[in-house]
């Protein structure tokens, strides 16, 4: 075996583990108890992911092939003209989540921020602690 070959009988990323798995069983035709003892897979496990590699493809191992999540989010649809109005009374990013989920509107301070950054609304000016704790 030449250097760096270990990599890939001994791989450390979930993804890669399962591709080699799955290609021992399948190329080279180790028995489910090989691969058990080779990669730590049950044979009910190998099984199932065989199937599962033949229904689906390649695209679970290969990150140019994994589909992205939505780029919409349907939560922060109907709170971004609550987040651009309580942004122009001059609350920042993590006023405007905590105003919102006391209202019962729960948002996190990083979804208020790229509502903030998709309208082209920068940071504010760093406030003193005075100045965030001061009642508005």
């Amino acid at each position: 075996m030449r250097k760096g070959g270990e990599v890939f009988l001994r791989p450390k990323h979930p993804l890669q583990r399962r591709y080699e798995a799955l290609r021992a069983y399948l190329v080279e035709g180790l028995s489910p108890r090989e691969i058990q003892r080779r990669f730590g897979y049950s044979p009910a496990s190998i099984h199932v992911l065989a199937v599962r590699f033949r229904k689906e493809g390649v695209a679970l191992y290969f990150r140019d092939f994994v589909r992205r999540g939505p780029h919409d989010r349907p939560v922060v649809r109907p709170l971004r003209e609550e987040i651009l109005e309580l942004r122009l009374q001059g609350l920042s990013g993590r006023d405007i989540a905590e105003r919102l989920t006391a209202r019962g509107r729960p948002i996190s301070h990083p979804t208020v921020w790229l509502v903030l950054k998709e309208e082209g609304i920068g940071r504010l000016p760093r406030r003193t602690r005075a100045q965030r704790e001061a009642p508005l």
